[in-house]
């Protein structure tokens, strides 16, 4: 659930140290902003200057959503804590700690508003070589928009 108090992600084999890890959770706002700026980029009806002004702001506004879906995404967690995961006996466990709960990446109003999952990338930037990915997908409830 997004916004539920003392949220935590356990992955195992990152850094402890938070402020080596970003994470992104990727729901079906970003992937709608995606999809909405394909169709921006599209090629429409332009007869004349004023449908390809209207044209431009239409991707230049596509753009500026995407980019804001992409800021919703990343969402570091306040603290860590390494060895007391609830999930996994592995002593290079980590638990990304969030104290509000994650930032709602999947919004709906109306009947069908179902569960739906949401991608979870963790990078880790002290891994092995410089650079460890983790990921998962999970099912969350949409929130209201």
């Amino acid at each position: 659930m997004f916004e539920y108090q003392d949220s935590i992600a356990e992955v195992v084999g990152v850094s402890a140290e938070l402020d080596r890890a970003d994470v992104y959770l990727v729901g079906p706002n970003q992937v709608q902003a995606v999809q909405d700026l394909i169709g921006s980029l599209l090629p429409s009806d332009i007869e004349n200057i004023m449908d390809g002004f209207e044209k431009v702001n239409e991707v230049k506004g596509a753009i500026e959503a995407l980019g804001q879906s992409v800021a919703e995404a990343h969402q570091n967690p306040s603290e860590t804590s390494i060895g007391t995961c609830l999930w996994s006996f592995d002593s290079g466990c980590v638990q990304l700690i969030y104290p509000d709960g994650f930032d709602s990446v999947y919004s709906c109003s109306g009947l069908l508003c179902l569960p739906s999952p949401v991608l979870v990338l963790v990078h880790d930037m002290d891994g092995i070589g410089g650079h460890v990915f983790w990921s998962g997908v999970f099912s969350f409830m949409p929130t209201e928009p």
